[in-house]
């Protein structure tokens, strides 16, 4: 962790940094679901919903289908 910044600016970056992952695989390979996500980008899947939801939240992706079946497109 860095020493200056502190923990807020950590998970910032950490966030950051794993936005752009996601948004960088769901262009290369659309219609991923959240747990292919996670298993290609080596992240926790809780992790990687949580970023799902905020790059859907703001435009970055979209969603098509429902519940399990979910897959990710760019916006």
């Amino acid at each position: 962790m860095p020493a200056s910044g502190g923990l807020n600016d950590y998970v910032d970056d950490y966030f950051d940094k794993a936005q752009k992952e996601v948004i960088a695989l769901v262009v290369k390979q659309p219609g991923l679901k959240v747990n292919e996500i996670a298993d290609i980008l080596g992240m926790n899947l809780r992790m990687a919903q949580v970023v799902v939801g905020q790059l859907m939240s703001h435009n970055f992706i979209r969603a098509e289908g429902k519940t399990r079946g979910v897959k990710y497109f760019p916006a």
